[in-house]
Order: C-alpha cells, then sequence, then structure tokens
C-alpha cells in the first residue's frame, strides 16, 4: 500500500505508464463535474469510478481485495477511516468473484486516514476495508482508480 498527497504522485512515476496517465488524468479532471459511475480513461486498462455515499462502522463493512487492478483511491471531499492488513492467512468471507475482481475477508484491521488531498495505492496483497466512520458518519466523494495489473 502506498499512502500520500495528490501533489506528491509525480514521485511514483516509476509504477509505470497506467499509474502516471491515472495520476494525470485526476488532476486534470474537474471530479466535481464528474458522473457518478464509471468513466473509461484508456479502456479497461485505467477507468475511474466516482462514488458518493455515507461512511458507516467499520462492523458494517468488509475488507476486500482484487487480483486484475489495482485501487488508487483519490479522496476529493470528506474524510473516512480505511481498514488496511497485509493479505497472509485471513479467512474469506465471500470468495473470488473474477467478473467483479474482489474477494471479501473477515475481520477487522488497524486502520488510518484518508483526507481530503490524499490517495492510497492497494496492489493485490492489500486487504483493504474503505468507507469507514471517523467520528460519526459523514458524506464523501471519492473517485477509485483501477489500473489493470499484467
Amino acid at each position: 500500500m502506498i499512502l500520500d498527497k495528490i501533489e506528491n504522485s509525480p514521485l511514483y512515476a516509476w509504477l509505470g505508464y497506467r499509474y502516471s496517465r491515472a495520476f494525470t488524468w485526476l488532476k486534470c479532471t474537474d471530479l466535481e463535474a464528474l458522473p457518478a459511475g464509471r468513466t473509461d480513461i484508456l479502456g479497461d486498462e485505467i477507468y475511474a469510478v466516482n462514488l458518493a455515499y455515507d461512511t458507516k462502522p467499520a462492523a458494517e463493512g468488509s475488507p476486500e481485495a482484487h487480483r486484475r487492478y489495482a485501487d488508487v483511491q483519490y479522496m476529493y471531499r470528506g474524510q473516512e477511516m480505511v481498514g488496511f492488513a497485509a493479505h497472509k492467512d485471513q479467512k474469506v468471507k465471500q470468495e473470488y468473484d473474477s467478473k467483479a475482481d474482489y474477494a471479501l475477508y473477515e475481520g477487522e484491521f488497524p486502520t488510518f486516514l484518508l483526507e481530503e488531498g490524499m490517495f492510497a495505492i492497494f496492489l493485490p496483497d492489500d486487504l483493504h476495508q474503505p468507507g469507514i466512520m471517523v467520528d460519526a458518519p459523514q458524506g464523501v466523494k471519492k473517485v477509485v482508480l483501477k489500473v489493470k495489473l499484467d
């Protein structure tokens, strides 16, 4: 996992063209005007999912992991706690769905704060649970860039 502020995104150019392209798109797009749901950036290689939701207690969600895509989660309104743990032998709650590219896991993990202007990159061994409330439920807006791995 990588956690940083958007102004530091050029430091991650070493991750490759897709990440550089994703960060360029992120910084050049009016996210407030972006429609909800999926927006293709580079076909199935990079796409964005614009989300607006209310945060909730950790017990109301489940940690997840992906295999085909990395998540670049960028918070542009509000803040949330995100559960995180390296994938080891955690118990599977829902088996991997190859079409939706995720599996769900059981348990609660240590959390970190994702604030406005920050991003987190989650790779396949990064179990993550976004959307956890800080002190009370609040509305947030976040874009998740799906970056194809190969």
